[in-house]
């Protein structure tokens, strides 16, 4: 029967997204807070197709951590 699984109900789902939420989202803040960006930069990895930009973004743009830190040698 339909009321017998454990997923299809509201508190499930509820209990998913939050496990979700916590296992992407706490680790993309802090390393986005350790690269010298506000940790919220990490929020997009919880939005589809803005997860991707966002790591294109970080890949190729200047960190602003490094910017200050003169011991990093600048890349081309």
């Amino acid at each position: 029967m339909l009321e017998d699984r454990l997923f299809d109900t509201p508190l499930a789902v509820l209990l998913m997204m939050l496990i979700y939420v916590f296992l992407v989202a706490v680790p993309a803040c802090r390393l986005t807070s350790r690269l010298g960006y506000a940790g919220a930069w990490g929020l997009l990895a919880l939005v589809p197709g803005l997860n991707v930009l966002g790591l294109w973004i970080l890949a190729f743009a200047r960190w602003p951590r490094r910017r200050h830190d003169t011991n990093y040698p600048e890349l081309a």
